[in-house]
Parts: structure tokens; C-alpha cells; sequence
């Protein structure tokens, strides 16, 4: 189940506006519908490119980072840490090195406190 390590296309497509700009194994890549589809880079592809899809492709390609990627390059880039804890009763929550922001509410899955937590990184640093 590899698909919830990667960043979903609203997301990244967010990311990509804010200048992130490292190195992915996926891209989304627009299909007839204009609907965002995932596209894997082969070994030609990777070879050739060796670097972000965003800097190569402009016509609604966007590259498709892994969460750690995100999160690491939040840190790295603008000093925003943001750990995804467990409550002890099965539910997680986040708390970010911002202000000492505290997401407020918990889920009942890591991976949707993992997205909310990129959404609230994204916006921290829009408004900035």
C-alpha cells in the first residue's frame, strides 16, 4: 500500500506553488479529463532527469513528493517542525513548532492526521 506515502495532487500542487523543488520518483501528469493522474518515472526517465519534475514539465505536471520529503523540507526551508503523535487512546494529533500550534482535535488515523498536518504547514506558510 504505497499510495499513502505520497502526497495527494491538491497538496502538491500547493507545494509546488511555494517552491518545493526536490528530487521525486512520482509525478501527477494531467489526463484527457483533465483530472490529475499518477505517473511512476521509469528507469530511462529518472537517468535522463535525475532532478524535480517541476523544473522540467510546466503544462499541469506536478511532481508527487513522499511525506517524509514534505516534512523534511518544512524543516530544512522554514524551521517548521511538526510531529504527528499518538494520544495513547488510538487517535493522533499534530503540534507545530509555530507559535506552538496544536492542531486542536484528533484523528482516528495517522494518515489523516499526516494531511491535516501538511494542509495547516501550507497554510503557515502562504500567510507568511
Amino acid at each position: 500500500m504505497l499510495e499513502k506515502e505520497f502526497v495527494e495532487y491538491n497538496e502538491a500542487l500547493a507545494l509546488k506553488e511555494l517552491g518545493f523543488d526536490e528530487p521525486c520518483f512520482d509525478y501527477y501528469i494531467p489526463n484527457k479529463n483533465n483530472d490529475p493522474i499518477s505517473k511512476i518515472f521509469d528507469n530511462y526517465e529518472l537517468g535522463k532527469h535525475n532532478s524535480n519534475i517541476n523544473t522540467i514539465y510546466k503544462n499541469g505536471i506536478v511532481s508527487r513528493p513522499l511525506y517524509q520529503q514534505v516534512f523534511r523540507w518544512f524543516r530544512n526551508k522554514y524551521n517548521l517542525n511538526a510531529p504527528i503523535t499518538d494520544n495513547g487512546l488510538g487517535q493522533y494529533d499534530f503540534r507545530i513548532n509555530h507559535n506552538s500550534l496544536w492542531s486542536g482535535r484528533v484523528w482516528d488515523t495517522y494518515e489523516e492526521a499526516e494531511l491535516e498536518c501538511l494542509k495547516k504547514l501550507i497554510e503557515i506558510v502562504k500567510t507568511k
